[in-house]
């Protein structure tokens, strides 16, 4: 069997971020699920990701298949190839499917951004 990998940078720090990525149930599907915290990254791979324009502060990021995911495109493709028994998260996922927006996507990463405030943790 040949398993497709994905990496997935996140926040690890963020209890939300956190719950969202350990939730997919993409194992199940024949990928292998390698998940990196972005607080355990180098400066010079932070400073490498933002080079090519993704700021991990406001965005998750999504490595599959040579190509790049971020922000709800990454949260996209992330529900693409994953499910899983949740029903909160079933309808969360349902509702996320139907909005669709990068708008919507902004205003999870701004509630990521007051909880973090709330839990006094630095940005990435």
């Amino acid at each position: 069997m040949n398993l497709k990998r994905i990496d997935v940078i996140y926040d690890g720090d963020c209890p939300i971020c956190r719950q969202f990525v350990l939730k997919r149930n993409i194992e199940q599907n024949n990928f292998t699920l390698n998940l990196i915290n972005a607080r355990t990254l180098t400066p010079a791979k932070i400073f490498e990701y933002s080079q090519q324009g993704y700021d991990l502060n406001n965005g998750m990021l999504v490595l599959y298949e040579g190509k790049h995911y971020y922000g709800h495109k990454a949260m996209r493709q992330l529900l693409k190839l994953s499910k899983h028994k949740n029903k909160l998260q079933s309808i969360f996922e349902w509702f996320y499917s139907k909005v669709n927006s990068p708008k919507f996507y902004q205003i999870l990463v701004k509630m990521r951004l007051l909880l973090l405030l709330l839990l006094r943790k630095k940005k990435i």
